[in-house]
């Protein structure tokens, strides 16, 4: 079982960083912990995560429509090969700004 600690969401200066595994076992608790941040400040730092599921980028795409204005993309940085190809697969490309 993972740890409240392995797992977690903090706020960055461009947005929130996000660290551990984003899965079906943690999402339910990073979306009681997630901290409010503007809109402006729409960055999702994934680079210390180790592992992202589907359950994970559907999280962050129900982030990105609660938060996020029209057109506006949800910007991920550090994303992974394997989360690069999971977006891919899914087709979800359009959802997100991949960044690096």
């Amino acid at each position: 079982m993972k740890s409240v600690a392995e797992t977690r969401v903090e706020r960055s200066p461009s947005g929130l960083a996000f660290y551990g595994e984003i899965d079906h076992q943690s999402v339910p608790g990073l979306l009681q912990t997630m901290p409010e941040i503007p809109s402006t400040a729409c960055e999702l730092d994934i680079s210390a995560t180790r592992r992202i599921d589907s359950a994970g980028l559907a999280m962050l795409i129900d982030w990105g429509n609660r938060n996020l204005e029209g057109e506006q993309k949800i910007r991920i940085r550090g994303a992974s090969r394997q989360t690069r190809q999971l977006i891919e697969i899914l087709r979800l490309g359009a959802m997100f700004e991949l960044l690096d």
